[in-house]
């Protein structure tokens, strides 16, 4: 009290210079203060950082699986975009048709514009995720503060960007995946036929 006043703390953080002798420290506060009733809570940070790390695991599977389910949907979506698009543009590709293109460049014209799909929607989703990554990992950080764990605590950038970078790559090969069915559909379109569709 003279040193910190009179006011009532809900909390007591203790710093041993020496990793091995925590539990030996445990001892003696829980000997001191808990001698004939128990008066605190006696919590080891490594305890914490247990907790903390199977609650991140167990985040992490919950967000693979939203993953996986995002990427279907966005490649059922890019897929109905690509059907809609090469409908709207059957005349289009009925006069490329006659005036000589080949099927592999209306193919490849297709399938480019389903990997640009792909790729703006893999970078907007990457910076989105780099944000939040970011925002996240400072906000953990900052919650074990007061237990001397910061240093252990926190996603590492290296890992962050290998992460996103994955999850732009795999966007990336989804939206060509999802678009080569429609692209080759638009490539074996009869130009004759493909002249007269309204």
């Amino acid at each position: 009290t003279e040193r910190y006043g009179s006011q009532d703390y809900n909390r007591v953080v203790v710093k041993v210079g020496d990793l091995s002798k925590i539990e030996e420290v445990k001892a003696a506060i829980d000997q001191q203060v808990n001698r004939r009733k128990e008066v605190v809570d006696i919590i080891d940070s490594r305890e914490i950082l247990e907790l903390y790390y199977a609650t991140i695991d167990a985040t992490g599977i919950f967000l693979l699986g939203i993953g996986g389910v995002s990427l279907l949907v966005a490649s059922v979506s890019i897929l109905n975009v690509m059907f809609i698009s090469v409908t709207e543009r059957t005349a289009e590709i009925g006069l490329m048709r006659s005036i000589g293109a080949r099927k592999r460049e209306i193919l490849r014209m297709f399938l480019y514009e389903s990997l640009i799909l792909g790729i703006m929607g893999s970078i907007i989703g990457g910076i989105a995720s780099m944000a939040i990554a970011h925002y996240a990992s400072s906000t953990i950080a900052d919650l074990f503060t007061d237990f001397a764990v910061t240093g252990e605590v926190g996603i590492s950038t290296s890992v962050v960007v290998g992460y996103v970078a994955f999850a732009m790559a795999s966007g990336t090969a989804t939206s060509a995946v999802a678009g080569f069915y429609p692209s080759w559909r638009a490539a074996q379109l009869n130009p004759i036929e493909a002249l007269r569709y309204e």
